[in-house]
């Protein structure tokens, strides 16, 4: 305060001094001239008045010629300080001189006429007049100077008269006034001073309106102090609330970097990613500064974590190998921050992924524009809890609906059982074996033959059988697939899927336009890289091709390695149908699901398989006498005899639709689990007895056909309305007697003359029919292409019945994709197999946009 105080002293001094000099150099500098020139013209005027008062007697004088009276005047003139020489002459008589120097030039002064005084107007003379310039000059500084110092004196008694008078008035009352607002402290109550002398004039009313100040400061900081401690309090609240509402608050720009304040929760939510970070990670100290420096908040001891700040929000929410829907996240985020319409921005939103999984979590999100649509709030939630209670909820589901499924079906639950048994201990040993023997005999046929002739004997052994018993296998386990999805197993499906995709592979080193083309070519020719074009890329829906094999062959030029291969090719063949059939032969996934049942209705349901009367093998044995009985009583038999035979023969004939009935249940149960709606629906028509174990390979089989009407035929609802169709769809199954004439007319092959034939052998008519979106002829054309089983031009050609067969081929699916339902081709592949086992004939009609009709003509 004293330094101010001192200062604003010294401001006024130096500002009056300063401008006082500058007023004074410039006031003086004018006075000191305006002195001069005034002393001057003052010497002039007083040498004119001196004239005027004598020139009219020295007109006097020079009129009459009186010298006399000339010199009296010049004595006269002279007299005066300032002249330094008179001259007196006549225009025609006499020139008088009078001076005090010598040296004066006459010629240099001041003339004045002198006129006639009769008329004034005759020049009768002159008088000349020289001053003293340098007297004159002297006297006029010397003048000046004075009046300089008087008026220089007068400014400098003003200037102390106003320092004096403003350090009084201003200066003195500042400073006091300085010191008591010095003095005043927050929250001391403390107020200024102001005396009786000031209490109108500025000082008062400024002193007064800090007085103001002070009041509304203090009464602005209590309340600051109590906003601030609300404040306080609200925050802690608030993030009390945060931390324990069990959702995490974070935030984040179009950057995609978190912002540095987030809840608790988010630590919990990200801990996995958060804490995989420590000081020994960073190879070297730059780096371990430069992850601080980040925001990274690193902490030293035994476990070190990383703060969310500065972490880009896409990293957290999606794992590493996320990356595609890593980008379109980012993408998303780009267009919702540079979208200026909100209802776009809305809907980009809605884009945005509802739910993540970071390591095992589940994590609900919710999104919200904050900060003038500058920021993104996201609201997580850990849904790791119920995902689980859903899983739990959905096994427990499926468990019941297995069992269920178990007692509502008992009679095909354990005729599925038993048929897989037999396929399992019987049917697959007896295929592996075949396709093993028929190995051997091709690596036996080329070490006998291929260093005389350089390539494998064909007559050996029909390398096809190996491809046909690979697909006998694998049409097996996709029906039993089906089968056993439809009797809602639970786990087998699947495991028998995965058999079908390692089958798969295995039919490709084999396949058409593999093993099958490349032995022989590879033993009698050399291999270049355009010879061993026969072993291709499969697509998505065939049998993968084994590359290592074809690589190898590529690798050299000559054909004793080429041969060499195929035993590199046989050997690996064989370890790998070795370690199909352990795998298959000693899995415990359906003893799994058996478990099941076993828990819920008890060991004796399944030793009793259910509640069957009579078993099967007691069946079997009644019939088999019956039919012995028959055969050897021949034309003698009685006919009462032979009917009780015959019902006993045919003990064991169910009516066919009890053979299809599981169906209906499979497929309505599929049509849920894929989102469509379907009609409730039963198996109509005639009661017609047929023996289950002729007819139930073959109707297991339509399982395919079943499926593929929900999943290839049905649409989704949307897409039905817009067909204008019912949202639900109509799946139907009928069956019926028939001959084989309803059919031939049916394909328009029946000629009047034939009507005669008797050709009235009973067949069953199993019609399946949907409403869906029909088979799409042109793709079915283009795939049949793209496989290369038939001839372009001939497929384009070929009529549409004809082209409807087609759908039976191996690996034919018009699907792009292969997923647990279909796309691989082999379901009525399957289907074909069984028919023609039965002598059966079938019939397709199809209208794009309206449907499919299966038509199956059976002799029984």
């Amino acid at each position: 305060m004293r330094y101010l105080t001192k200062t604003l002293q010294q401001k006024l001094v130096v500002e009056v001094s300063l401008g006082l000099l500058l007023f004074s150099l410039v006031a003086g500098i004018f006075t000191y001239k305006y002195s001069y020139k005034h002393q001057l013209e003052a010497s002039l005027t007083l040498q004119k008045q001196l004239v005027r008062t004598i020139q009219s007697q020295a007109e006097v004088a020079v009129f009459v010629n009186n010298e006399e009276i000339g010199q009296d005047i010049l004595n006269g003139l002279l007299t005066s300080p300032l002249l330094k020489g008179v001259r007196l002459e006549s225009t025609e008589t006499f020139k008088l001189d009078k001076t005090t120097d010598p040296e004066t030039d006459f010629t240099k002064g001041m003339a004045y006429p002198l006129f006639s005084p009769v008329d004034g107007s005759e020049r009768i003379g002159s008088l000349i007049i020289v001053q003293d310039d340098k007297l004159i000059s002297h006297k006029a500084k010397n003048g000046s100077i004075n009046q300089t110092l008087l008026m220089l004196l007068n400014l400098l008694m003003a200037a102390l008269l106003i320092v004096w008078v403003s350090r009084r008035v201003i200066s003195r009352p500042v400073e006091e006034l300085a010191k008591e607002v010095v003095a005043v402290r927050p929250g001391d109550n403390s107020r200024i001073d102001v005396k009786i002398i000031h209490a109108n004039d500025e000082i008062g009313m400024l002193s007064g309106s800090i007085n103001e100040l002070i009041d509304a400061a203090e009464s602005a900081l209590a309340e600051s102090s109590a906003a601030r401690k609300a404040a306080e309090s609200a925050n802690r609240a608030r993030s009390e609330f945060l931390d324990n509402s069990g959702e995490g608050f974070l935030s984040f720009g179009q950057n995609l970097l978190v912002d540095p304040e987030y809840s608790r929760e988010c630590e919990s939510i990200f801990d996995h990613i958060i804490s995989d970070f420590s000081v020994k990670d960073c190879n070297n100290r730059e780096n371990y500064k430069n992850r601080v420096a980040e925001g990274s908040n690193v902490k030293r001891g035994n476990e070190t974590k990383v703060s969310m700040k500065g972490r880009k929000i896409s990293d957290l929410l999606f794992e590493k190998d996320s990356s595609v829907e890593k980008e379109g996240f980012e993408k998303t985020i780009e267009l919702i921050f540079n979208e200026e319409l909100d209802l776009k921005k809305e809907l980009y939103i809605s884009l945005l992924p509802q739910v993540y999984r970071t390591g095992a979590k589940y994590i609900k999100a919710k999104y919200r524009l904050i900060a003038n649509d500058t920021k993104m709030m996201l609201v997580l939630t850990d849904i790791t809890r119920e995902k689980e209670l859903e899983k739990d909820v959905a096994n427990e589901r499926g468990r019941l609906k297995f069992v269920i499924a178990a007692v509502r079906e008992t009679r095909d639950f354990f005729a599925i059982l038993n048929e897989f048994k037999q396929f399992k201990e019987q049917t697959l040993p007896n295929l592996v074996s075949s396709i093993m023997s028929g190995t051997q005999s091709i690596n036996s046929s080329y070490n006998a033959n291929s260093s005389l002739n350089g390539g494998i004997n064909d007559n050996i052994i029909d390398k096809s059988t190996l491809y046909e018993n690979l697909y006998e296998i694998y049409r097996h386990i996709h029906t039993f697939k089906g089968l056993f999805a439809q009797q809602d197993f639970l786990s087998f499906p699947g495991f028998l899927h995965e058999t079908e995709t390692k089958l798969s592979k295995i039919i490709g080193m084999i396949s058409v336009r593999g093993l099958h083309n490349s032995i022989e070519p590879a033993c009698n020719r050399p291999v270049n890289t355009q010879s061993s074009a026969a072993i291709t890329e499969p697509d998505s829906t065939e049998p993968v091709v084994n590359k290592s094999a074809h690589n190898s062959a590529k690798d050299e030029t000559g054909s004793t390695k080429a041969c060499s291969d195929i035993t590199k090719i046989s050997e690996n063949f064989t370890n790998d149908i070795n370690q199909f059939y352990d795998e298959f032969k000693n899995e415990t996934v359906l003893e799994k699901d058996i478990m099941i049942i076993r828990q819920f209705l008890g060991d004796e349901f399944i030793e009793r398989k259910g509640d069957v009367i009579i078993s099967s093998e007691l069946a079997s044995k009644i019939e088999s006498m019956a039919i012995a009985l028959i055969s050897t009583m021949g034309d003698n038999i009685d006919h009462e005899i032979l009917d009780i035979l015959n019902q006993a023969k045919r003990l064991r004939d169910v009516d066919i639709k009890s053979l299809l009935n599981p169906h209906v249940e499979g497929t309505i149960r599929l049509a849920e689990r894929l989102g469509k709606y379907v009609n409730l629906f039963k198996v109509e028509g005639d009661d017609i007895k047929v023996h289950p174990d002729r007819l139930k390979p073959f109707t297991h089989s339509l399982v395919n056909v079943f499926r593929n009407a929900v999943d290839h035929g049905i649409e989704e609802a949307e897409e039905r309305v817009e067909a204008d169709k019912d949202d639900y769809a109509t799946i139907e199954c009928k069956v019926k007697k028939a001959t084989m004439w309803d059919f031939n007319e049916g394909m328009g092959s029946v000629r009047p003359e034939e009507r005669a034939v008797d050709n009235a052998r009973d067949y069953v008519e199993i019609t399946i029919s949907d409403d869906g979106r029909g088979i799409d002829l042109e793709a079915l054309r283009k795939k049949v292409i793209e496989k290369g089983l038939m001839q372009p031009d001939l497929v384009e050609t070929m009529p549409e019945t004809e082209l409807l067969q087609l759908i039976f081929f191996d690996d034919l699916s018009t699907r792009e994709s292969v997923d647990s339902m279909s796309g691989r081709g082999m379901g009525l592949s399957s289907v074909k197999k069984e028919l023609e086992r039965l002598n059966g004939t079938v019939k397709i009609e199809t209208e794009k946009g309206r449907g499919t009709h299966f038509k199956f003509y059976i002799p029984y």
